[in-house]
């Protein structure tokens, strides 16, 4: 009996064999990928949730930058800056200074001379 007489490839059998080869390697092709992607999502979801918690937990100071633009000088623009901590105080001083330009209160608050109602607006420094 040789190898060959193992298989015969045109009987039911046979066919069975060459389709469920088929199935196994059309199946490998098409859903790798899409294994392989879920896996690095498996990964990476967890780790960009641990890098928003460190921002937002380790109190690295945020920066609020203004530019303003003057065009009666030569001088293009003036930068000032803000440090606050946390995700909640930026917002709020970006509330206020918001504001204050809508109000046009803005020379006051960027002299540091500015209130509203929950307090003096911090003065900016410069950058």
């Amino acid at each position: 009996m040789d190898v060959a007489d193992g298989v015969d490839l045109f009987s039911l059998g046979g066919v069975v064999v060459v389709l469920g080869g088929l199935v196994i390697v059309v199946l490998v092709v098409l859903l790798l990928p899409y294994l392989v992607a879920l896996i690095e999502l498996a990964i990476l979801i967890p780790l960009a949730l641990v890098a928003v918690a460190a921002r937002l937990g380790f109190g690295r100071p945020w920066a609020i930058d203004l530019e303003r633009s003057d065009r009666s000088t030569s001088d293009d623009s003036h930068r000032y800056v803000w440090r606050v901590q946390g995700l909640r105080e930026s917002a709020r001083l970006c509330r206020r200074i918001t504001s204050a330009i809508e109000g046009g209160h803005i020379d006051t608050v960027l002299s540091g001379m500015a209130s509203d109602a929950d307090g003096p607006i911090p003065a900016p420094r410069w950058r």
